[in-house]
């Protein structure tokens, strides 16, 4: 995974985050929905303290933590030593959680604290002697980090949260002063939209969806629960469908008998389904979790049916082969698979998407020659995805000189000469630009009101 990973100039959010950390405050600065305040500050700590390129091998260095408390957790489940350490390489093989290993991304640390808070749980459990009000203050603590790191936290914590509340009862209240203390990083950003006169459910409303009463069509609301989307949207779906490639599958079908194993499963559960149903395009990297539970169960079950250990560590690369080997497939022209329509420079979304065990550096490329195409101090134009590669590349000292402009942004009467990375999502620009055609996208000079261009035509 060290070697898969994409380094410090990444696409999209990815890119953000590396920016974020290079040029941000250590406390985010507002509570939304993409705020992701414990991320926000534990990545800007490490890219000041060991910079960006750092920070992008953060995820890779996570699957370590991870995979001991997986190998625990199994453990606590029952299983031996042998099973518990299939489970962990099992996990760290999944689609989901390999694709974020090798990005820069919030769902692994959300993921990592969730199984902690779940081996935690099982401790307590199994050792009635614990301290059980400092065990729940923990629990409370690891919550509010999870909380501030992702909000899909609440969702996956709910079994554990409604069998706490009928095993613990009143107890349960410590994990209130935990959570309150967990979620220290997310103070900064909810008295600054205190100070701008936002309610307490306001703050809620904006933190778990991104919904702000003065913005409208704002936040994510609109896309919760779409199960109609899995049908139209299927290719985003099947990326998703990735992450069961392998005994996983079992794990999410098949209803376990223990009360410990149940709680794996409607977490799950859960999160399967919140993940499937939500619509947007990169919907897998929201089933992280679900996806180690899952793989957990499948390969416990496995050895029940067959008692081969060889049998379960084999299945742990069912998933890796088998994407390895559609990739080749259709990068033959073996097998025809859907291509994004519309395709970012030196990226194949095949590879890209599809099989993360093969490392993927095209936004670097894709800096590195867009470096030799825009001249110093010209102002580039384009959208969310390649907006974010230009910016991570200014943070580790490349692009630089170079003003970065988001089109939907409005562009000043006085600038004549923009360059363009892609036209898709930023077909307003032909109103007032003539395109010429790049190595990689268009310089664009302003035109006369009177003139006309005929953007299809460029584009055949």
């Amino acid at each position: 995974m060290f070697l898969s990973a994409s380094g410090p100039i990444q696409w999209m959010d990815n890119g953000m985050f590396l920016s974020n950390a290079n040029a941000g405050d250590l406390f985010s600065k507002s509570s939304d929905d993409l705020s992701h305040p414990f991320f926000h500050f534990i990545s800007v700590l490490i890219s000041r303290i060991f910079g960006n390129y750092a920070l992008s091998y953060f995820n890779a260095f996570l699957l370590i933590p991870l995979s001991y408390l997986i190998f625990k957790l199994c453990l606590n489940l029952g299983t031996d030593k042998k099973l518990a350490l299939i489970c962990a390489a099992s996990s760290l093989l999944i689609h989901s959680i390999f694709w974020i290993s090798t990005k820069v991304e919030v769902y692994l640390l959300n993921t990592l604290l969730l199984v902690w808070i779940f081996y935690i749980y099982y401790q307590l459990i199994l050792d009635k002697n614990k301290k059980v009000s400092l065990n729940l203050f923990f629990i409370g603590l690891l919550t509010g980090l999870a909380a501030c790191t992702h909000q899909i936290t609440f969702i996956v914590l709910l079994p554990l949260y409604i069998h706490s509340l009928y095993i613990y009862r009143s107890k349960l209240i410590f994990c209130i002063p935990g959570f309150l203390i967990g979620i220290f990083s997310a103070y900064p950003g909810i008295f600054n939209e205190i100070e701008d006169g936002m309610s307490a459910f306001e703050i809620g409303r904006v933190f778990f969806t991104g919904h702000k009463n003065h913005v409208a069509n704002s936040g994510f609301e609109s896309k919760f629960l779409k199960f109609s989307s899995i049908i139209t949207e299927k290719n985003s779906v099947l990326i998703l469908i990735f992450s069961l490639i392998g005994t996983q599958i079992a794990g999410l079908l098949f209803f376990p008998k223990t009360i410990k194993k149940r709680l794996l499963y409607l977490s799950g559960l859960l999160n399967f389904l919140f993940a499937v149903s939500y619509n947007v395009n990169d919907r897998f990297t929201f089933f992280l979790t679900g996806a180690v539970f899952s793989t957990i169960l499948g390969c416990i079950w496995l050895y029940q049916k067959t008692s081969k250990y060889n049998l379960v560590l084999a299945s742990a690369f069912i998933s890796p082969i088998l994407l390895i080997s559609a990739y080749i497939l259709t990068s033959t022209n073996i097998v025809k698979l859907p291509e994004h329509k519309a395709p970012l420079p030196y990226r194949n979304d095949i590879k890209y998407f599809m099989v993360p065990y093969l490392k993927d550096n095209s936004a670097e490329l894709f800096v590195n020659d867009y470096e030799k195409i825009v001249p110093k101090n010209q102002n580039v134009i384009c959208d969310w995805t390649p907006t974010w590669a230009l910016i991570s590349a200014q943070a580790i000292g490349k692009f630089e000189d170079r003003k970065v402009i988001d089109c939907q942004e409005k562009i000043s009467e006085n600038i004549s000469t923009l360059y363009l990375v892609r036209l898709n999502y930023c077909e307003n620009l032909q109103k007032d630009f003539n395109l010429q055609k790049e190595k990689i996208g268009y310089k664009l000079e302003k035109r006369e009101a009177n003139e006309k261009i005929n953007v299809k035509d460029l584009l055949k």
